[in-house]
């Protein structure tokens, strides 16, 4: 399998894909996290349409903010691998637990180095939304995410509770490179 991947924007080319995606997440109890709450979504096209009016501020709820969703996906096999959302902006809730960029790989990819690769490329896409400092975030139960923001120049600020929940958030930064 070719480790080589390219992000893309979300097409009904990649609909059985990313209905495959969010099942495996469901049957695995995994959060689908970066995936613009695919989770609410059984049809693919429904949530594709979601995600492009997610880009766009008039069409959000005062409380959102607007986003850019890519799947990233194979170069030689076009298969679904990982799925990253870049975040415009930051609202209150973001700048504590969500941070710019929030993004998974498929159950069946982990461990592989697409993670590395995702979020290397997501960085490079931060110029078209005028950020130059990104704040990621991840559960401190989550190791192989924080491998994985560190692998890419992340800073540790601090860890802070989740509120509502058991969860510590780890809050790291990176400056992005010209």
């Amino acid at each position: 399998m070719s480790m080589e991947i390219k992000l893309i924007r979300p097409t009904f080319e990649y609909k059985d894909q990313i209905e495959a995606y969010r099942q495996a997440f469901l049957d695995n109890g995994d959060s689908l996290a970066g995936t613009s709450s695919l989770r609410e979504y059984a049809s693919a096209e429904d949530w594709i349409k979601h995600v492009m009016l997610g880009e766009q501020k008039r069409y959000l709820p005062q409380d959102k903010v607007p986003a850019t969703q890519y799947i990233a996906v194979t170069i030689r096999e076009h298969k679904l691998v990982g799925m990253i959302n870049i975040r415009h902006e930051l609202n209150d809730y973001l700048m504590k637990y969500g941070g710019h960029i929030g993004y998974s790989i498929h159950p069946s990819y982990r461990n592989q180095g697409y993670g590395k690769a995702q979020l290397a490329l997501a960085l490079k896409e931060c110029h078209k939304y005028h950020l130059s400092k990104v704040l990621i975030t991840c559960n401190k139960s989550n190791p192989a995410s924080a491998k994985t923001i560190l692998s890419q120049g992340g800073i540790l600020e601090n860890e802070i509770p989740e509120e509502g929940t058991k969860e510590t958030i780890q809050r790291y930064w990176i400056t992005i490179k010209e």
